[in-house]
């Protein structure tokens, strides 16, 4: 029996339920294996999760059938089991688009499966690994997508119970964040009374203090789940895991000084140690965030490069509450999807008292930053204004040396004018002289027809014509077109994290040269993602096509595994 079982997960090429064919393992816990699938009567790739206790249960290698390791834990096994299929046809009720969908639950195998659709992409864990800590605004509009899943789910009497980075997966086609593995949901009642019986389980440094705790979880409340929002937040912003809630409740978090100070409020407050003292909702924690991130997107822009912080760490006291004092309304709304008891869109307003004075500060330092940018456009007039006279002095030779030929010509069209014009009063002549500047400028335009040289007659004249050569001084040379900073990036890269910063931005030139990254480092999945998305936009086709015909003649598109990096 024992030379049996010996083997964790399902072989590859096993067929489940006589539709699902398994790829690979995407991942593995203490209670089940998440498998890559093909769904063969649709002909397309899904996640399958299996019920696997590892503790408790041995498989037969051999007929792939689950056994549990000791007859005193069937009974234990069976309840897990029956609340694991329970799960399975609650997450099948959500339509969110930012929650994982459930397409089908069956029993195989002596255990049970469910099927989930397949999110090409990666977690938020593996996005931090690989290219570091977010920027404050992605970091947020991840966070309020995730949050906008968890009032769904909460409005429904249903606590996620582990929300962290990792069971956060970001879909590469359109970057939608989507809320995965409901493994340690618990569902409860209209009273908020438990009513499933999961083992709660613990992620050190993104579970609150009341999951390390007997029953500590058998009440419903968000707060629960909000502070493990915050310290995925945390993680996003930093690239550091937050303390564990035991060892936070003797210390503090500590921020990075070029993060928003009002993230640094924000968040230790979703982590407080105690209930009580975090947010009582999800929508208040984003609106604190959303609201609270307006002004300080002032602050970090346009205060920094001015004044930049002392590059000292800045900690923050979780236990250390603000005081609530009414702000000024928010222009910015949360809308909620509740229950059918208050099925409405809730305004919170800002509790911070520091947002008024925030806000003032702000328009002054708008005010300072116009005040600079019109110096500075004042000074670029002069610098053109400067180059154009430097461009006018080249000529004044040819108009000094043509000076007293046109000015004789001239003198013998006005005297013949003259001549045929006897009548003509003093007044009118005196009116002409008023209007000299424009008489000038329609013989200079007259005179431009006939010997193309009144232009500079009317130049040592008058200062409109002088303004016309200006301008087309300047229309002579056209400035230089600006390289986008994409561009200049593009040209500069040469690694594979600088052609996937650029890809996450949907800069289009980067996938093929990042298909064919991927390819040589045999991550034969994302080569064909990048490929196909190079031929959709139409840009680097051939790269791509080479990419795809590599893929071919390695048997990539006819479901054969390929060696892993490790395996060659």
């Amino acid at each position: 029996m024992s030379n049996n079982l010996v083997q964790p997960s399902l072989a590859q090429g096993t067929v489940l339920h006589n539709t699902y064919r398994i790829e690979r393992v995407l991942g593995q816990g203490g209670f089940g294996i998440t498998y890559l699938a093909t769904d063969l009567s649709l002909d397309r790739l899904v996640a399958v999760k299996e019920f696997f206790p590892q503790d408790f249960c041995n498989r037969d290698a051999a007929s792939s059938h689950v056994t549990v390791g000791a007859e005193s834990n069937r009974d234990l096994i069976r309840s897990l089991r029956d609340k694991f299929l329970k799960e399975a046809r609650n997450i099948a009720k959500f339509n969110h688009p930012n929650i994982i969908r459930v397409i089908a639950a069956f029993e195989a195998n002596n255990t049970a499966y469910y099927v989930m659709e397949y999110i090409e992409g990666i977690s938020l864990d593996e996005m931090v690994s690989r290219y570091g800590p977010l920027k404050p605004q992605r970091a947020l509009e991840f966070i309020t997508r995730i949050g906008e899943a968890l009032v769904y789910v909460h409005a429904r009497k249903v606590n996620h119970l582990d929300v962290k980075p990792a069971n956060i997966m970001v879909r590469i086609a359109d970057e939608t964040p989507v809320l995965i593995d409901f493994g340690l949901a618990k569902q409860y009642d209209a009273h908020g009374h438990q009513t499933s019986t999961t083992i709660t389980g613990i992620s050190h440094g993104y579970a609150p203090m009341e999951q390390y705790k007997d029953g500590g979880v058998s009440q419903f409340t968000p707060q629960s789940d909000i502070y493990s929002l915050g310290a995925t937040m945390y993680y996003l912003l930093t690239g550091k895991v937050p303390p564990n809630a035991l060892d936070l409740a003797e210390g503090s978090l500590v921020f990075d000084p070029s993060i928003p100070s009002e993230f640094t409020v924000a968040i230790p407050k979703a982590m407080s140690f105690f209930r009580k003292d975090r947010y009582a909702t999800v929508p208040e924690f984003l609106h604190a965030l959303q609201s609270e991130n307006e002004v300080g997107d002032a602050v970090v822009e346009t205060v920094l490069p001015i004044d930049p912080k002392p590059s000292i760490p800045t900690e923050i006291n979780p236990a250390i509450k603000p005081d609530k004092k009414s702000g000024k309304r928010s222009d910015r709304k949360t809308k909620i999807i509740s229950d059918k008891k208050a099925e409405s869109t809730i305004l919170i307003t800002p509790d911070i008292a520091e947002i008024p004075p925030a806000k003032k500060s702000k328009v002054q330092r708008v005010k300072l930053v116009g005040a600079i940018l019109a110096g500075l456009v004042c000074l670029a007039g002069i610098i053109i204004v400067a180059l154009n006279l430097s461009d006018g002095k080249d000529d004044t030779a040819s108009v000094a040396t043509t000076h007293h030929t046109r000015t004789s010509s001239k003198s013998t069209v006005m005297s013949s004018t003259s001549d045929d014009k006897p009548e003509e009063t003093q007044s009118e002549r005196q009116d002409d002289e008023e209007d000299g500047v424009s008489a000038e400028t329609e013989a200079a335009e007259t005179n431009m027809d006939d010997n193309g040289e009144a232009t500079v007659s009317a130049t040592e004249k008058s200062p409109a014509p002088e303004a016309t050569v200006k301008s087309e001084a300047k229309a002579e040379k056209p400035e230089p077109a600006k390289v986008s900073s994409d561009d200049e990036k593009f040209a500069k890269a040469s690694s594979l994290s600088d052609y996937q910063e650029l890809a996450n931005r949907g800069y289009a030139k980067a996938y093929a040269p990042l298909a064919q990254m991927y390819l040589k480092a045999r991550n034969y999945q994302m080569a064909d993602t990048y490929a196909q998305k190079a031929l959709k936009a139409n840009v680097g086709t051939a790269q791509a096509k080479d990419v795809i015909n590599k893929l071919d003649v390695l048997d990539y598109y006819h479901g054969t595994k390929l060696p892993d990096k490790e395996e060659r």
